[in-house]
C-alpha cells in the first residue's frame, strides 16, 4: 500500500521533532502522531472481523507491541545512572500517564502505543456488540467533544482537563487526541467501504490536488511559515491525504504504490520506539564530548537520522521478530 510510504515519512518526522530538542532547530514533527492515530482507526475499522473475540483481538495487539514495550525501557535504563523502578514497572504494565502512574515512564515515546491500545479495545468492543448506527453516534459524539477538548486545552497538554484529584484530570489532551483521531479514522474507513470498488482512472486535477495536500501536510511540520495556528487543520489535511491515497487516482499515490515501501514500513515501530535511546541518551553525551557535532548541524542531523533507522532495523530483526514469534507460540 502507498499508505506505507506515508508511514515511513511520518516516523522520520517524529524522530525529527525529538532530535530538534537536542540540536535546537524547528520541527513540528509531533503532528505525525495524529496521522498514526487516524491511520490506526482507519485500518482497525477496515479489517474488523465480527467473529473475532475481544480476547483474541487483545492477544494479537499484545503480541505485536509488547516485545518493544519491554525492550526499550530496559535499554534506556542501561544509560541511566539512577533507575526509577516505579517508572520501569509502569512501562512494563503499560500504565504510564493514565492516572494509575502519573508519569511518562522510562520510554516516554510509548505513550502513543498505550493510548492507542486502550482506544482500539474500546472501539473493537463497541463495533462487536452494537449496531453500526449506534457505533456511528457514539464515536461521532466522542470525536467532536474530544477535538473540542484538545483545541481548548492544548494539543500537548499532559495535565488533564481538571485539577489534580479530579476525574477529568485523567483525561489529558494526549488521550483525547487518541480518541478523536482514531474515531476520525473510523469514519474515513466507513466512507472508503461505501466507495465503488471499480478501478479509478488517474486524472490531472486529482494528481495536482493530491500533491498539494501532500506538500502542505509535510510543510506544516517542517517550516514555521506553514505551521497552522490551529493544528486541527493539519489533522484535516492528514485525513484528506489518507482518503486520497487509498483511492489511488493520482500520480503520486500510484508512484508510491510499490512493495519496497511495504518492506520498509515493517521497521517503523522499532524506529519509533527505540530512537529515543539515541536521541536522549547517546546524542547528549556525544555533543558534550565532541564539539564537532554542534558545529556541523547538518551532518549531525543526517548521522543521527541514519543511526536511528539502522538501530531500528537491527532491533526489529534481533529483538522484535524473534520475540513476536515466541509470544505467538505462548499465547495462540
Amino acid at each position: 500500500m502507498n499508505i506505507e510510504a506515508l508511514r515511513i515519512l511520518m516516523t522520520l518526522c517524529v524522530v525529527s521533532v525529538h532530535l530538534s530538542g537536542e540540536l535546537h532547530y524547528w520541527s513540528a514533527g509531533w503532528l505525525a502522531v495524529e496521522f498514526f492515530f487516524i491511520l490506526s482507526g482507519f485500518l482497525m475499522t477496515l479489517t474488523f472481523n465480527p467473529n473475532q473475540t475481544v480476547l483474541s483481538f487483545l492477544k494479537r495487539k499484545i503480541i505485536r507491541f509488547y516485545p518493544l514495550i519491554v525492550f526499550t525501557p530496559i535499554i534506556r535504563g542501561l544509560f541511566s545512572h539512577n533507575i526509577f523502578w516505579p517508572d520501569m514497572f509502569a512501562d512494563f504494565m503499560m500504565l504510564n500517564y493514565r492516572g494509575l502512574h502519573w508519569g511518562f515512564g522510562t520510554n516516554s515515546d510509548a505513550w502513543y502505543i498505550k493510548d492507542m491500545l486502550i482506544v482500539m479495545l474500546f472501539m473493537f468492543y463497541l463495533m462487536k456488540t452494537q449496531r453500526k448506527e449506534i457505533c456511528n453516534i457514539v464515536i461521532g459524539v466522542l470525536v467532536f467533544f474530544c477535538y473540542c477538548g484538545v483545541v481548548q486545552n492544548g494539543w500537548g497538554n499532559p495535565d488533564g482537563l481538571g485539577q489534580k484529584g479530579d476525574f477529568g484530570f485523567i483525561f489529558n489532551s494526549l488521550f483525547l487526541r487518541a480518541i478523536a483521531n482514531m474515531g476520525l479514522g473510523y469514519f474515513i474507513a466507513q466512507l472508503f467501504a461505501n466507495c465503488s470498488s471499480e478501478k479509478q482512472t488517474c486524472s490531472v486535477k486529482y494528481s495536482v490536488f493530491e500533491f498539494v495536500v501532500f506538500l502542505y501536510a509535510f510543510a506544516g511540520m517542517s517550516s514555521p511559515y506553514f505551521y497552522p495556528e490551529n493544528p486541527l487543520f493539519s489533522v484535516i489535511c492528514f485525513a484528506v491525504l489518507i482518503g486520497l491515497f487509498i483511492q489511488k487516482r493520482g500520480v503520486l499515490s500510484r508512484f508510491l504504490e510499490h512493495p519496497v515501501f511495504a518492506q520498509g514500513a515493517q521497521y517503523c515501530l522499532a524506529v519509533y520506539l527505540t530512537h529515543g535511546c539515541l536521541v536522549r541518551d547517546v546524542l547528549p553525551r556525544v555533543l558534550k564530548k565532541y564539539s564537532y557535532f554542534e558545529e556541523h548541524l547538518g551532518e549531525t542531523i543526517f548521522l543521527f537520522f541514519l543511526s536511528a533507522v539502522i538501530f531500528g532495523i537491527i532491533v526489529h530483526h534481533v529483538i522484535e521478530k524473534p520475540a513476536v514469534a515466541i509470544m505467538k507460540k505462548l499465547l495462540e
